[in-house]
């Protein structure tokens, strides 16, 4: 993921969100909001409900591997 890729979000609101900045190492800012070191990398984005948000980025992923996910989810469905 880089700066300006169009990702997915997986968990509610979910939906589409822009990447701004990614934050991969704890710094004195983000420890003091209460950020553990398992959610790093943080990525700042811009959700078009949530507004800029910072976020774990375990919760985003690129589109295409969303989009690949949906499409084999659809062919295992039609094959049952």
């Amino acid at each position: 993921m880089k700066k300006g890729d169009l990702i997915w979000q997986h968990r509610a609101p979910g939906g589409f969100c822009i990447l701004l900045d990614t934050m991969p190492l704890p710094t004195p800012e983000t420890q003091a909001i209460g950020w553990l070191e398992v959610d790093y990398p943080i990525l700042k984005v811009h959700h078009p409900t949530e507004g800029i948000i910072q976020d774990p980025s375990y919760y985003y992923e690129v589109i295409e591997e969303e989009v690949e996910r949906e499409i084999e989810a659809m062919s295992l469905a039609m094959a049952e």
